[in-house]
Parts: C-alpha cells; structure tokens; sequence
C-alpha cells in the first residue's frame, strides 16, 4: 500500500502545476516534514474547492468542531488556504507553488530547502517550463519603457499597485530557498534586502494573518518597486488579472528565471508581451545594457550589442541602463499579445489544472 505521503503527493499533483513524483522521492521529504501523518490523512479526506468548515464536517462525517481545529491549525501554518468571505470563512487545499511553500515562509528549515532545490531540478522547473499556461508573467519595469504608449493596462505595474485595496510586503520565498543551500553562493544582486514580494487583496490578508507579512501603504509599495528597479531585479506576477502576487526576481535566486535558463528555449514562455528594439546609431557599445540581461537577450562581444529577441522578457532592464536610449521596449503585434486567462488566481489553479487534465496529465 503506497504511504500517506505518497497518496498526498498524488493528491496534490491535481492542484495548479502540480506536484510531479521523483524516482528519488525528494517530494515525500518535505512533504514529511510540513505535513503531519494527521495532517495529510485530513487533506486527503477534503474536498476540492473552497468549503465552510460545517462543509467539510458534513462531508468528512465528522464533528464540526473538530473540522475547524483542524482546518484552523493547518491554516495557521499555511498548509492550506483561508478565506473571509461575506461573513464566513472557506478552506481549501493550496498546490505546492504558489502554496504551501511560499505562505509557510516561516516554517521553512535546510532540509526542506534542500529536497525541494532538489525535486525542482528533477521535476518542478520543468513542469513550469513545460506548462502551456504559465503561472507567472514578466512585465516592463516601468509602462514609458514600451514605445507609443503600448504597455497594455493588464502589464502596468504602478497601475496593478495603485487598483489595490490591501497591500503586504512579505518574505521571498526563492531567496530564503536559496541562503538555505550551503552550495548557494547568496545573492548577488541585493544580498541585503530580503523582503522582495508583494502580496495583493486575499494574499496578503493571509500572509498577514499568519505572521508572514506586513501591510504597507500603495507609496511605500510602490517605492520598494524603484528600489528593485535599480537593483536590477525583473518584476514577475501571478497569472491573473487581479494579480495577487507581484514578485522582484534575481537570476540568482528566483526559481522561475533559474528554470529557464536550465530548461532553454524561447523566453516567450513566460508571456512576456514585449520585445526590446536597438538604434544601432545611438548605440555607443558601452555594453551595460548585456551586464543587466539574465538570460542574454542581449550580448556584447568586441564593441557591438546584440539583440536575440528570442531570449527576451520584455522587461526592461536593459532600457533602463541605456546610456544614450538607443533601446526601447515595443509591444508583440496584436495577434501574438498575451491575456491573463482568469480574474483571480484560485481560478487560475482551477484552469490550469483542467488544461493537465485534458492532455492527459493528470
């Protein structure tokens, strides 16, 4: 009979990207150490879906009360999902990314880092990369970077920041994976600053809630953006239109720009609706453009810059070190622009998860 972790496992392979198996088992390690054995026989007995705790009693067949220590308790420890709704509050089962790992921030330790750094070598980055719907989007650092006013509104970043009602600042979760792995040689854009994702709207009430984030005013948002900004560092959003998550990525720590670059091919992956453009005329070959490039969109090789549109994220980074603005951002023709596919992100796992499902992945 398959262990309750590897039941849990498979349980947990249906929700958003999934939770691939390993031969090695790395998953079932830190599936181990965040999961009681109550806890995971409890998160196979629920239900799919957002549910009173009265539901999930009902349906488990079991006292309410106890339904909602349970649910409370693993809720408080970001195991799964609580939300306050007209009055109620739901639960439901959080997929590994964005889930359980990132929300449970402060539950983290080495080895969990560890066997998951491992299990995202073996299987997690290339169910990213592999996905034809992508979980993150890349956008422009800034809306004036694409020429004639063509960022769309779903891609600007200050417009994302100011529609929000609740704002937390949190914890980044690949960073702190990462100064967890002794083979890590840290960050080496911003060592210092720790405090790298914004959570918007339901996120951040239960990063808050859990003690795993902090409420900031939309300037003090909007200022952490310019400072990541000039940090170097690539703006990445939840795939929704509500984006409930903005993160400032680093090519040394993020795991979704490290999975690129391990799994190749075209950055268009990521969704990225913009391309950057060289004026050769303006170009003065100072080659800082290729020093901010992650993934070498852009070269420079015996005083000349080199566009490789194919690498390209559209985000910016390049443009805004341009000396003499011999680089600008300019948005994909029409017919080739990407639209996040849901309003919120918990459809967004419910959409991804019916894409697997109807080519046979899960």
């Amino acid at each position: 009979m398959e262990s309750i972790y590897r039941q849990l496992q498979r349980k947990l392979n249906t929700l958003g990207m999934g939770l691939p198996e390993t031969d090695e088992g790395y998953e079932l390690e830190y599936l181990k150490e965040m999961f009681t054995p109550e806890d995971a026989r409890f998160a196979l007995d629920m239900e799919l879906g957002s549910h009173t705790a009265a539901e999930v009693a009902e349906s488990m067949g079991i006292p309410v009360e106890q339904a909602e220590e349970r649910l409370s308790s693993m809720a408080r420890r970001s195991l799964i999902f609580r939300l306050h709704d007209g009055g109620e509050t739901f639960y439901s089962l959080l997929p590994v990314i964005h889930g359980f790992l990132e929300f449970g921030i402060d539950h983290f330790t080495p080895s969990i880092a560890r066997n998951f750094s491992k299990h995202y070598v073996r299987g997690m980055g290339g169910r990213f990369y592999g996905s034809s719907e992508p979980l993150f989007r890349v956008l422009p650092l800034r809306r004036e970077l694409v020429e004639e006013d063509g960022c769309l509104p779903c891609d600007d970043v200050e417009a994302i920041v100011r529609r929000q009602d609740r704002i937390a600042v949190t914890q980044c979760f690949c960073r702190t994976s990462s100064n967890m792995n002794p083979k890590a040689t840290g960050c080496k854009l911003n060592p210092d600053y720790s405090e790298l994702c914004l959570a918007f709207g339901i996120f951040a009430d239960f990063y808050v809630e859990n003690g795993n984030g902090r409420y900031i005013t939309t300037e003090e948002a909007l200022e952490h953006m310019r400072r990541c900004d000039a940090n170097g560092n690539v703006v990445e959003v939840l795939n929704s239109r509500n984006v409930e998550v903005m993160c400032s990525c680093c090519p040394c720590c993020c795991g979704v720009m490290k999975a690129l670059a391990m799994y190749g091919g075209p950055a268009a992956k990521f969704a990225g609706n913009y391309r950057v453009r060289l004026d050769e005329e303006k170009c003065v070959g100072c080659g800082k453009c290729g020093q901010r490039c992650f993934l070498k969109g852009i070269t420079f090789e015996d005083g000349k810059v080199t566009v490789n549109g194919e690498k390209c994220l559209g985000c910016g980074l390049c443009v805004t070190t341009c000396p003499t603005g011999a680089l600008k951002l300019y948005a994909k023709p029409e017919a080739e622009l990407y639209h996040p596919p849901t309003e919120n992100v918990l459809q967004l796992y419910d959409y991804v998860r019916a894409l697997r499902r109807k080519t046979g992945e899960i």
